[in-house]
């Protein structure tokens, strides 16, 4: 279960935090640059070789629900859905596909109605007035973890009374001159953690519990090159909210369903709790202090009958446990929780609009995650292109996910519909479990 794992960080530039060095680097320790160049950023890349002999392996499902003819799944890897660097992540769930009629048959790409994976996509090939692709294009600046920082910074304000401060932890990029200059300046107080921007799974993350520990790798601050790879510090919540002595995690999934015009789209995610009880020490032990999956398999119970299962929450049982415990009123989750996480979501997708692209048949599917304290503050993290969605464990992901992915199935195809009919996508009759937090229609 590669719960973090997406392929995004490692195929979106990311421009706010990356290659424009001289146009923003020497500003981003105040406002991100509006000005800095980003024509030249994620945009469409020549052909690229397209599976082995031209095709790869696609899913075809009849009857088609929209648009009648069949509907082409395209996994665009020709071993498994989800592909990082041509190493495979996970098999593809194939319970799902089997669920909805999908049957495996080799398809070239322009055959294909849906494109999920689009790692190897040609995108000149690709047309978007028939065929649908996971992607929107300059989506980079909010899943890489130094650009969803500065992203966040280019507007202060969150809303009424909520500042990016409220909404995330305090977060320096050590690879940015200025950046790093600032961090090392002023004693830094508390814990820290370390975060790679552009690994995931947990990698590349570490807790400091001294930030002078970071000097001697860090301070002389010259790691500001052309590359968008390198080091964020950020501030450890020092008091997390605990579930059965536990320190968690909330995920959530959202949605760009359509581009032109936007629908962005919100969907309840699980809630994830590390294997070891947290304790204010041990800061080398990621069972304790880092909430990934990836990271707990080193538990010696992990393959033991339930343990995992154990470490995924529904949020119902969020809110059981909350009220049981008196730390929250019952429906904390769904009165109060769950509108800040999507208000929080509604303002990244907003501060990111100027960088993102409309494109015909262009959709995105990303999760967020967020972390809540003992006075039941909510910081948002992290947002990740590409999250996995596997299904092996069963249990609350694998209930969660199943009907998330039929119904993000059928959304895209009602879309498609819609627009090559010339119909109105106002209200769609696809929605269940998935929320609006934008429609322009």
């Amino acid at each position: 279960d590669a719960e973090d794992g997406g392929y995004g960080d490692d195929e979106d530039t990311d421009p706010l935090s990356a290659g424009l060095a001289g146009a923003v680097d020497d500003h981003l320790s105040g406002a991100v640059d509006d000005q800095a160049p980003l024509d030249n950023i994620d945009e469409p890349g020549p052909a690229n070789e397209f599976g082995d002999g031209g095709s790869t392996d696609n899913v075809v499902l009849q009857p088609a629900a929209y648009g009648g003819g069949p509907l082409r799944m395209d996994s665009s890897s020709p071993v498994s859905w989800y592909m990082q660097k041509g190493r495979q992540l996970h098999s593809a769930p194939r319970a799902i596909w089997k669920s909805l009629g999908w049957r495996r048959t080799p398809v070239p790409q322009e055959a294909a109605t849906i494109i999920w994976d689009t790692e190897r996509t040609d995108w000149q090939a690709f047309n978007g007035s028939r065929q649908v692709a996971n992607r929107v294009f300059g989506a980079g600046t909010m899943t890489g973890k130094g650009g969803f920082y500065n992203l966040l910074r280019r507007n202060v304000s969150a809303g009424p009374g909520l500042s990016v401060r409220d909404l995330h932890p305090p977060t320096h990029c050590l690879y940015l001159r200025l950046q790093c200059g600032a961090f090392f300046a002023h004693p830094r107080p508390g814990v820290w953690i370390l975060k790679h921007t552009h690994m995931s799974n947990g990698r590349g993350v570490s807790v400091i519990p001294n930030a002078e520990e970071l000097r001697p790798r860090f301070g002389a601050c010259t790691q500001h090159n052309s590359t968008h790879r390198g080091y964020i510090v950020q501030r450890y919540i020092p008091n997390p909210l605990l579930l059965q002595s536990r320190k968690s995690e909330v995920r959530a999934y959202w949605f760009v369903a359509c581009t032109s015009p936007w629908i962005v789209l919100y969907h309840e995610g699980t809630v994830r709790l590390n294997s070891q009880p947290f304790a204010w020490h041990s800061f080398h032990d990621p069972l304790v202090h880092i909430t990934n999956v990836a990271q707990q398999h080193s538990h010696p119970n992990f393959d033991s009958p339930g343990f995992k299962e154990s470490l995924k929450w529904s949020y119902a049982q969020l809110d059981r446990y909350l009220a049981q415990q008196l730390v929250a009123p019952e429906r904390w989750v769904f009165d109060t929780l769950v509108p800040t996480m999507k208000r929080y979501l509604t303002h990244v997708f907003h501060t990111a609009r100027p960088f993102l692209k409309p494109r015909p048949g262009t959709f995105g599917f990303y999760a967020a995650d967020f972390i809540i304290d003992d006075q039941l503050k909510v910081f948002i993290t992290e947002v990740q292109n590409g999250p996995d969605l596997s299904t092996g464990s069963g249990g609350v992901k694998g209930d969660v996910v199943r009907a998330m992915v039929q119904e993000v199935m059928a959304i895209e195809m009602e879309v498609l519909h819609r627009l090559q009919e010339g119909m109105s996508l106002r209200h769609l009759d696809s929605l269940n479990n998935f929320q609006v937090l934008v429609n322009e229609a």
